[in-house]
């Protein structure tokens, strides 16, 4: 089986700028937009003129069809769940959502499934997929529908022709649910999927580090002045540099901050479990107590995801720090910084109570004081923090 190199990603940009071509006017794309007053993260449908090729670029193709470890993993987990259904006198029936290049349904067709539909909702990549499945010869195994998984009928003649109990996804970001997860997945289970289908992956943790970092804490702080030369600056409004911000959040290789610039002030702590083999609700609030192994200030959460590929927990893909474990270099998946609302010193042995929110695409946190109700930040000092919490954290780094 032949999968894509650099070159095919290359030749994938390419093929999309033609495709834009032939079908100009007859397609929007969903964009994932942060909203700038509440921090919530949303999708909008953008038009047939929207530079779709910064999407593409920017959506980590090539980190993710070289990304050995996630592939090696999924790939397990397929053979897996395809040897179970048959061990039980069954067909494997999958269902990929997101198929992008068709990675994952291919091998599902190595694995021996017995019917393939690849779902995806971005007709320029649909359309590689199946030039790239044509190529590997699996068309006739493969079925490409062209459509977002909440618009597929079942039924015959219909896109899926019977109901799937297989589903591999994979539509995660650094954030896990940023890209709509909870959705897909909800969706899914209630109308695609028999009763007690297996699901790859089977369940994901969360897990999170309070930190002490001035310098990534400062990525969403305003600074008192705004330099303008090297010898003049102006002065910023009290109020604007006192704000708190908004629930920002920073993609980042934490293990490449440097050591002397953070101080990890906990152990990790499970705060979430999503189970992606039932309904998964969109609003949830846990509390969660962590013990402060050092002296500092609390600031920043370094928030990381695992997945259970399987049920049985045989196989783990994870995305933590390498000073939590040893972990494959990742520029798809990082670990996110979240900056709390209220920064708070600890000493070595305090408890602290940790509040954690998540809608269906963004999470929040914050340090939880007894007695208060907890609301999610909002930013009064717009669009200068609008600004900050967009800007690359190469930038952040730079100030």
């Amino acid at each position: 089986m032949r999968f894509p190199t650099i070159v095919g990603v290359s030749r994938l940009l390419k093929l999309v700028s033609q495709k834009m071509i032939i079908e100009q006017g007859s397609f929007g794309t969903f964009v994932q937009k942060a909203n700038p007053i509440t921090g919530q993260m949303g999708w909008e449908l953008e038009d047939e003129n929207y530079d779709y090729q910064q999407e593409i670029a920017r959506s980590m193709y090539a980190d993710m069809l070289h990304d050995y470890d996630r592939n090696k993993k999924y790939y397990a987990a397929l053979k897996k769940a395809i040897g179970i259904q048959h061990s039980k006198g069954k067909k494997a029936h999958v269902l990929d959502i997101g198929t992008g290049t068709g990675l994952l349904s291919m091998m599902a067709a190595k694995c021996g499934a017995d019917s393939i539909v690849a779902c995806e909702g971005f007709p320029p990549i649909a359309e590689i997929a199946r030039k790239i499945i044509s190529d590997n010869s699996l068309s006739k195994q493969i079925k490409v529908v062209s459509k977002r998984s909440t618009e597929l009928k079942v039924g015959p003649g219909l896109d899926l022709e019977w109901k799937a109990n297989i589903l591999v996804t994979e539509v995660f970001d650094t954030e896990l649910i940023g890209e709509g997860a909870v959705e897909t997945f909800n969706h899914a289970n209630e109308y695609l999927l028999e009763e007690n289908s297996i699901i790859v992956p089977w369940t994901s943790d969360v897990y999170a580090v309070l930190m002490d970092s001035k310098m990534l804490s400062s990525f969403n702080r305003i600074l008192p002045a705004l330099p303008i030369d090297d010898e003049h600056s102006v002065a910023l409004p009290p109020e604007m540099v006192a704000c708190s911000g908004n629930a920002g959040v920073h993609d980042l290789q934490v293990s490449q901050v440097p050591i002397e610039s953070m101080n990890i002030l906990s152990k990790p702590q499970k705060i979430f479990k999503f189970d992606f083999f039932k309904p998964i609700t969109a609003n949830e609030t846990t509390l969660t107590q962590l013990e402060a192994t050092e002296d500092g200030e609390g600031n920043v959460l370094c928030v990381y995801w695992t997945l259970d590929m399987d049920q049985d927990g045989e196989t783990v893909v994870s995305c933590a720090p390498e000073f939590v474990e040893p972990t494959p270099w990742r520029d798809h998946w990082m670990q996110a910084v979240y900056h709390l609302k209220s920064p708070t010193r600890v000493c070595k042995g305090d408890e602290i109570e940790l509040v954690s929110k998540h809608d269906q695409y963004s999470m929040w946190f914050d340090i939880h004081r007894s007695g208060s109700p907890y609301d999610v930040s909002v930013c009064k000092c717009l669009p200068a923090h609008a600004v900050y919490t967009a800007l690359p954290p190469e930038l952040g780094f730079m100030r």
